[in-house]
């Protein structure tokens, strides 16, 4: 696009198989079988008082030693991040497997905090590897402790400040 998106904002894109055209000669052709079609919403803004999840990776090369979470809070910086909890669902059954309190925590002076495996260089909060599982599963923020999530809790929406539902 011309300008960046929009938060909230509502997108569609469409790929016309006819359109695409393989010009090299050393490989088979790469035209697509079909057009293609897909949409999408940009994530909204982050709250004025709030943190978000901005980004994770679940699936790293090898034997998954690179999986992080990353919070965001608007660029802020230093965001006290007690009351908090980031939670690991499981999209097999619906249930909490991990869950971590973020008491005495805060984003650093960018607004950003990380979660993630001992070889992420950048992780505040360091979990095992092959701790973030592949999915379909969820990883969600709420307000609470990880007492309230304990393995095998129910999915809820008790306190949710976000989430970001993903697949393999």
């Amino acid at each position: 696009p011309a300008e960046p998106f929009a938060p909230g904002e509502r997108c569609a894109a469409a790929v016309s198989a006819a359109a695409v055209h393989d010009r090299d000669a050393d490989d088979p052709p790469d035209t697509p079988a079909a057009d293609f079609a897909w949409r999408f919403r940009v994530a909204d803004a982050p709250p004025a008082d709030g943190v978000v999840i901005n980004e994770l990776d679940s699936d790293t090369p090898g034997s998954d030693t690179a999986e992080f979470v990353e919070l965001y809070d608007g660029g802020r910086g230093e965001i006290d991040l007690s009351g908090l909890v980031v939670v690991f669902w499981n999209g097999g059954n619906d249930s909490a497997y991990r869950a971590f309190d973020l008491d005495g925590r805060r984003t650093d002076g960018e607004g950003y905090f990380v979660l993630g495996n001992a070889a992420v260089a950048a992780a505040d909060l360091v979990f095992g590897n092959a701790g973030l599982q592949n999915g379909p599963d969820a990883v969600s923020l709420h307000a609470g402790n990880a007492a309230d999530f304990p393995g095998g809790a129910a999915i809820t929406t008790a306190g949710l400040r976000d989430a970001v539902v993903y697949g393999p």
